[in-house]
Parts: C-alpha cells; structure tokens; sequence
C-alpha cells in the first residue's frame, strides 16, 4: 500500500552548524523506495535507518545493486520518474525531506546540502565554462553578484588546490583532467558550505595516485568546515581511509552499522565478513582470495526473510522466513547487526559452515 505523502510548499530554514541544538545533521528513519515498471512495483529499498552527525563521515557500503545510489538520490530528491518513495523519514537538521516539493528542494539543494556524482564529465555541462557553473552555483543560493560571486568562485577553486585557477574560470570541462574536473565538482559543492554533502563514489573513474589525492582533499575540507559527509563506496579500503562511521547495505535494507573500528575489528554479519575477506591482503601471495558465492537478488525475486539468506552459509528455515531486526549483540550499542545468527563464532549449529567465510 502507498503512503501518500503531504507536498510542502516552502523549503525548511538552513539551521547554521554554530546555531543547531541537535548534533544529528542527517536522520534517516524506515525509507522505503520502490520502482514501477511494466511487469508491476518492486520494492528497492525497504527500511532504511541511519544517522549522521556533523563533522563525521560515514560510509554506506555494497555490492552494485545494492541501493546505495537510490538512498542518496532519494535523500536530495532526484529520483526517476518510475520511482516513488512508499514511507519513512529523512530529516536534515530536523526539517523533513520527504515529500518537499521540487522547487522546495531545489532551493535546498546546493546549499543546505550537495552531492557530488561518481562521474564529473557527465555532471558538468560542456557547452558552459567552469566559471559560468561555478558562479550559477553561488548567485543561486547567496547575495554575491558580480565580481564578488566571481572571485569566490575562484577563491573556491583555490581551495580545492586547482592551480591557475583565474586561468581554469574560462575553461571548458574537456579542456581538464579527470581529477581536475572533480576538485571542480567538490568546489562546487561546497561553494555555499553546505551542512550536509552527499559523495557518490567520488574517486572511482580516478586513477590509483588521484584517488588518494581527491579523498585527502575531502578530509581536509571537511575538517575545516565541519560538513557531514556521507561517502558511498563499495571500496573498503576507502571506508579504512576517510570513514568515521559505517553502514553496510545489500539489497536494499542496512545489515551491519557502526563506527569502523568495530566493524573491521569485529564484523558481525555473514556479508560484511565476506566483504571484509574478500580484500587481498599483502603479506599473503599464496591464499585464494574468498568470494561470496551467487549475487544480489533481483527486485522481482527477494526473498521473504533476510535478503543475503540465498547466499549465507549459515542460513536455515528461520532465516529465510523472518525478517531479522537491527539489534545490538555485544557491549558497543552502536554496533548493530540484523543476522539471527550473529555473532557468528558463538553460533553452535554454524560450525560447519565457518570456514566458508574464513
């Protein structure tokens, strides 16, 4: 059954950080979002729930396909048309974001929130200069006109470390390198210091060297500004480089979450020990890297209970028939997990079945 959901006319207030009562910048609560196609609706994401504070980042972690770009494009209002979001919450500095209208969200957008997109060179518009796009940007959601939105503009290109960056304002996007176009796109997002930004696999059309260089960057911003970040990736080694926080997602719920210590230290649940195994190690040329055997199911064709269960060495009847809550199973109460099964090394009738996922 559809929830409708009440339209709102107006954009809520940008809550300045230094003026927020609330440290949460982000609460994700219950989102559900589904998909209309011509064989019927199928559910993507089913229950979302997450939150994220300021100066923190957190990362949302999975396979391809398993909802993580549809959780931010719902969070900043950009789904396609043949989507729909069926219920639950997502409140930015508690001003809800669902049902807003688009001309409320656009307002909010580039502002109170920005994202950056996985690939730059389809994000920037070729036929505008990277000063035309820049300063749109800034007279958009600000009072600066003129040659004071311009040497902002540059000002922010400086502090993404574009060099020549007077010289970069009359260029084309095709005229800069990959990583370049990037930094433009991060300068962009921040032009208006945003409380939130939303990065999208940032790094991933990067070569090794720029990749490194682009995450650094984004640190370094976000230590001086305060912004929350939330990364998507399905690349740990970037979650071990730049998270404070992390959410494991496949098929569309949240499986594991918590501060990325505990979940490398101790990972929970059968997927994120199959992620976590699943990354060559350097001091070990000899093991066979483990896999996780199968893939994400399709919409059409999720199971009734928890949705790794067609996948998971331990699963049983249970399993495949209840869905398992989020739930604390140790002494870290951030640390939750929804696995009927963890932990898994004091499971009795597991034991088979560990060294699947050694």
């Amino acid at each position: 059954m559809t929830i409708i959901l009440a339209q709102h006319d107006q954009a809520p207030a940008r809550t300045k950080r230094s003026d927020a009562m609330n440290d949460n910048v982000l609460t994700v609560e219950g989102l559900k979002v589904g998909f209309r196609t011509d064989k019927g609706r199928f559910s993507i994401l089913d229950g979302v729930d997450f939150t994220l504070r300021r100066g923190r980042t957190l990362c949302l972690v999975g396979e391809s396909g398993c909802g993580k770009s549809v959780t931010a494009l719902s969070i900043m209002g950009l789904l396609a048309e043949n989507a729909e979001i069926l219920g639950g919450s997502a409140r930015l500095n508690q001003h809800e974001l669902i049902g807003l209208d688009r001309h409320a969200l656009r307002r909010l957008r580039g502002d109170a929130m920005a994202m950056i997109f996985q690939e730059p060179m389809t994000s920037l518009n070729p036929a505008f200069t990277i000063g035309n796009q820049l300063i749109e940007g800034i007279r958009q959601h600000s009072d600066l006109e003129g040659a004071a939105a311009r040497e902002h503009a540059i000002e922010m290109l400086k502090r993404v470390r574009i060099p020549a960056a007077e010289q970069r304002m009359g260029e084309y996007p095709h005229q800069l390198s990959g990583g370049m176009r990037q930094r433009v796109m991060i300068a962009m997002a921040l032009a208006n210091d945003p409380g939130l930004l939303i990065a999208d696999e940032p790094t991933t059309a990067l070569d090794v060297t720029i990749q490194a260089q682009i995450l650094q960057l984004i640190r370094r911003l976000q230590h001086d500004s305060g912004t929350a970040v939330l990364m998507i990736t399905h690349d740990l080694g970037v979650v071990a480089e730049v998270g404070d926080d992390v959410a494991v997602m496949y098929a569309g719920r949240i499986v594991e979450r918590g501060s990325v210590t505990a979940l490398f230290d101790d990972p929970l649940h059968p997927y994120t020990i199959g992620l976590l195994s699943s990354i060559p190690r350097l001091d070990d040329t000899l093991t066979r890297l483990s896999t996780i055997p199968g893939s994400v199911p399709t919409p059409a064709e999720m199971p009734r209970g928890c949705r790794f269960s067609t996948r998971c060495p331990f699963a049983d009847q249970h399993c495949r028939e209840e869905v398992p809550p989020l739930a604390a199973v140790g002494n870290d109460k951030e640390h939750v997990v929804a696995c009927w099964k963890a932990p898994i090394e004091h499971c009795e009738e597991c034991s088979e079945s560990r060294e699947v996922m050694a």
